[in-house]
């Protein structure tokens, strides 16, 4: 994960490059920033090459489940906003 950052803005100047939407490109890199974040913090870290479909599933069940879990919050506390 110690190359990830360079590999990601390759990724994002790639689309950049192919005409893709501001707003696309700036979701790709706030999800690659938490990617490389949530592998860095995994023992022991993954090399880049390392990085494969199950590690990938992995992050995605974790980022759903804090996902899920924000949800009710966020409703409730937008409700709540809304009656005051």
């Amino acid at each position: 994960m110690r190359r990830w950052e360079g590999l990601s803005e390759e990724y994002v100047t790639e689309g950049r490059t192919r005409g893709l939407a501001e707003s696309t490109l700036k979701t790709w890199t706030n999800e690659l920033a938490k990617f490389g974040a949530w592998g860095r913090r995994r023992k022991p870290q993954p090399a880049i090459e390392e990085v494969d479909g199950d590690l990938i599933v992995r992050y995605i069940r974790k980022r759903l489940i804090l996902v899920v879990r924000s949800r009710p919050f966020y409703i409730v506390g937008h409700l709540c906003n809304n009656m005051a």
